[in-house]
């Protein structure tokens, strides 16, 4: 037992402290002392201002690696900062106008003109505006009969205009009625129509039929033909 008090003593040593004095009243704070501790309130509650770019470089110059800044000079909007660090795309817009992310690439096409397509400037073919080459009107003084090729070049490019075409040359509405109930197609109708006249004309030559289109307003027609025709003497002289 005696081996347990010396422990207990040990653990515990005895101090000679006492209250000397009584416990005095603490005053009371006074309107300055108030004022001045909610100053201190208020100051440890203003947010940490995040860290700039240059203070990000001073930390690690790693993460500035990737900076990019986009500066867009308009009335709208100031110049912005875009970081981009370790996979991390942090990125503040405010009233942003014509904002693009990535590159911009512009692509020029040219047209091809070297066949003398009458084009405005969005690239358009405008027939109307096709004028008589030399090569139209070598078509026209051709006495060759018109062929299923020529007939063929017809049938794919006159299009539904070739009824009103049809009646510039004499056929009746019965005519031309019979040509689209016997045959499906549209090219089909025209194909029999171009084959008939070339049947029945006075003059069924290849210059007549080019002369007919290009007065009654054909003229993609005309260009197509003529293309075929260009083609037809290419060969023939290659062929020499």
């Amino acid at each position: 037992m005696a081996k347990f008090k010396n422990l207990l003593s040990g653990l515990f040593p005895k101090t000679n402290s006492k209250l000397e004095t009584d416990a005095a009243v603490i005053p009371r704070r006074t309107d300055a002392e108030d004022a001045e501790n909610k100053n201190e309130t208020s100051t440890a509650n203003v947010p940490v201002p995040e860290a700039t770019a240059e203070q990000l470089q001073l930390v690690n110059p790693a993460l500035t690696q990737n900076i990019v800044n986009n500066v867009q000079n308009n009335t709208l909007s100031g110049p912005q900062t875009t970081i981009s660090a370790g996979g991390v795309h942090v990125v503040h817009i405010k009233n942003a106008k014509n904002f693009q992310i990535g590159n911009s690439f512009t692509f020029n096409l040219a047209t091809e003109n070297g066949n003398n397509k009458p084009t405005n400037s969005n690239g358009q073919v405008k027939w109307a505006n096709l004028k008589l080459s030399d090569t139209i009107r070598e078509m026209m003084k051709c006495e060759d009969e018109l062929d299923s090729g020529m007939m063929d070049t017809i049938s794919r490019h006159l299009g539904y205009e070739w009824k009103a075409f049809a009646r510039t040359l004499d056929y009746s509405e019965g005519q031309i009625e019979a040509f689209e109930c016997d045959h499906k197609t549209l090219a089909e109708q025209i194909y029999q129509f171009v084959l008939d006249w070339s049947r029945n004309d006075d003059n069924p030559t290849l210059g007549r039929m080019v002369e007919l289109l290009w007065e009654n307003k054909h003229k993609e027609t005309v260009y197509r033909m003529k293309v075929l025709w260009k083609e037809r003497r290419r060969n023939a002289a290659n062929s020499n």
